[in-house]
């Protein structure tokens, strides 16, 4: 099976206006000793693994935040709001540029999307090759190979300030520079990644979620996003599937995993606040996964995700308590994008519904 990279060329119509941690170099023990349904205190079951006794806040450098324009991340913002406030929509596509043979292994599959910055376009591969190509031409600017991952690049590409920043399905963090495509740092922990790392300017911090081995479990960490010096880690029991969410006005940070579980942190202290799990899906029983990537709604002091339960939840951010949830047809993969202006939240599922 062949994949290609594909840029369409789209009419412009109409301007959418409608706006238990550890610290760092030690493995530590799971802080996550059975989570409850409901919220439960950070305080509660066991160690807090490395938590900042210190309070100072386990921040780096800021690094500059890059234009409105640009799509630096996946779901575009730290809060994964997936919103384009001045985007273009049109009424017709035309196929502009392709990179053939882009995912091309037994595995093959496009799961990555690109990320956009100043006319350039970054994407990985199930390959593990990793491009940055000219958004107008698609001339390849430059590229790397990222070795020893068997399912290459699942997650899409963070760039703030001169960095780029990518997860592979090796279990390893890598930094580009953004110019030349030099490799400047990595880290490895764990065993995969399938999510997409998520920077906070202002922080000068790297958020990601690990899987830790083949049999479950799953890392949070807290990475300087020029040194790659890791500042915080927690260890959860399930894989995190579910990409980091930020909070940045409250400074708290969102992930779910594949029990159900969904936690939030302190990310400046790299203290475990809370976690909640959520109810079997069915009478029967299982799992409510959360492989959808939370949305932060700063404005409401709430984080809002989709999960196999199918329903949309919405947790207080600060405590975990659900503020309301809404009922579909199916489960649901896909994370929620949240239009400010309209003070909407938009999510499909297998329902094959979209709802707003």
């Amino acid at each position: 099976m062949r994949f290609v990279l594909i840029a369409l060329s789209i009419s412009a119509l109409v301007a959418c206006g409608d706006e238990a941690s550890e610290p760092a170099g030690n493995n530590g023990n799971n802080g996550n000793n059975g989570a409850n349904n409901g919220a439960n205190n950070g305080a509660n079951n066991g160690a807090n693994n490395g938590a900042n006794n210190g309070a100072e806040p386990l921040f780096g450098d800021p690094l500059p935040a890059q234009a409105s324009a640009d799509w630096s991340m996946f779901r575009r913002d730290p809060a994964r709001t997936g919103f384009a406030p001045d985007a273009i929509v049109g009424d017709s596509v035309e196929e502009a540029w392709r990179i053939a043979d882009f995912n091309s292994t037994s595995y093959g599959a496009a799961k990555g999307s690109p990320s956009v910055v100043d006319g350039v376009v970054f994407c990985g591969s199930d390959t593990g090759r990793f491009v940055a190509a000219d958004a107008a031409t698609g001339a390849i600017l430059w590229e790397a190979q990222i070795e020893d991952t068997t399912q290459g690049i699942h997650g899409s590409p963070v760039i703030v300030g001169d960095y780029v920043h990518i997860g592979a399905y090796n279990g390893t963090v890598y930094t580009f520079d953004r110019a030349s495509g030099e490799r400047i740092w990595e880290y490895k922990e764990g065993f995969q990644i399938g999510s997409s790392p998520v920077v906070v300017p202002d922080w000068g911090v790297l958020y990601s979620s690990h899987e830790r081995d083949e049999n479950g479990g799953g890392h949070v960490l807290a990475l300087d996003a020029r040194s790659g010096e890791k500042l915080w880690q927690w260890n959860i029991r399930a894989h995190p599937h579910s990409s980091v969410a930020v909070d940045t006005s409250r400074q708290l940070l969102f992930v779910g995993d594949n029990l159900g579980i969904i936690h939030g942190w302190d990310a400046a202290l790299g203290e475990k606040l809370w976690e909640v799990k959520l109810d079997p899906p069915t009478e029967e029983g299982g799992e409510s996964d959360i492989k959808s990537t939370p949305t932060a709604i700063e404005k409401h002091g709430t984080v809002v995700f989709g999960a196999w339960s199918t329903r949309v939840h919405a947790m207080d951010a600060m405590t975990g308590q659900e503020v309301w949830s809404y009922q579909t047809e199916g489960r649901i993969m896909s994370s929620a994008a949240y239009a400010p202006e309209r003070d909407a939240i938009y999510v499909g599922g297998f329902d094959k519904k979209l709802h707003a």
